[in-house]
């Protein structure tokens, strides 16, 4: 589930599919650990319990997926986080911009331009995966409970 996760969150998913597919993985992590805990023996699992457990977790992974958001490589959402400046280097990238609109033939100008766009995107894409690993990690913790 940790795998399934990490991939979804590096993809390019948008918000819905991201609440969606957490609340399923949640759900399905819940009735697979049930399944695993009674060693297959499925006339010895309580489904009262599994059901509401798995509806409970489900929950909590489409809350997570609300909180992780978009797939680290929504280029829409990553566009939109750096023209807003919420990233880090987008600010230093925006600041680039003006300068080579003020100086278009300025080739360490444009240079710094691409420079600081690149920290910008991967700062971006650092902060939106360590959310996705914080959220795999506290979803299993609150399953194990």
């Amino acid at each position: 589930m940790g795998g399934i996760s990490g991939a979804l969150g590096a993809s390019p998913i948008t918000k819905t599919t991201s609440i969606v597919l957490g609340g399923v993985l949640g759900a399905a992590g819940s009735f697979g650990g049930t399944i695993i805990g009674a060693k297959g023996d499925f006339s010895s699992i309580n489904w009262g319990d599994a059901i509401a457990s798995a509806i409970f977790m489900g929950g909590v992974g489409a809350l997570f997926g609300s909180w992780t958001k978009e797939g680290a490589t929504n280029f829409q959402a990553m566009t939109k986080t750096i023209n807003n400046g919420k990233s880090w280097g987008s600010k230093a990238f925006l600041t680039s911009v003006q300068e080579v609109m003020a100086r278009p033939n300025s080739g360490l100008t444009i240079q710094t331009m691409y420079m600081n766009m690149h920290k910008a995107i991967v700062k971006y894409k650092i902060q939106a995966m360590g959310k996705v690993y914080f959220a795999t990690a506290s979803s299993t913790v609150i399953g194990n409970r």
